[in-house]
């Protein structure tokens, strides 16, 4: 009688989104609108114009998931470290998503 390994493998199909995929996806979504955002602030600045309240909401959009994207694998690395470097991270993280949404409202 041979040993039998039991797979793992419940049959089961969807789409489950896991978390590189999201961080992908974020980011894919953060170099979209800032490639948007800078052209047509290229044009309106060629002819003295404002993007307004729509700039500033794709503007923060993109940070949002420029800090998202760039947040979670920082996450990730601060797993295995002490306690000093997981507050440094996490102060940091904070710190960069109140500027990332401030900023753009309050320039």
């Amino acid at each position: 009688m041979a040993n039998k390994k039991k797979s793992n493998n419940t049959g089961k199909t969807g789409s489950v989104i896991s978390t590189g995929n999201l961080i992908n996806l974020l980011a894919c979504i953060a170099i979209c609108v800032s490639v948007v955002v800078y052209i047509v602030n290229l044009i309106l600045s060629a002819v003295d114009g404002d993007m307004g309240t729509v700039g500033m909401v794709m503007t923060t959009i993109k940070d949002i998931c420029v800090v998202i994207a760039l947040g979670v694998p920082t996450l990730m690395y601060a797993r295995g470290k002490k306690q000093w470097v997981k507050l440094i991270i996490y102060v940091l993280l904070v710190v960069f998503l109140v500027l990332a949404i401030l900023g753009n409202v309050l320039v």
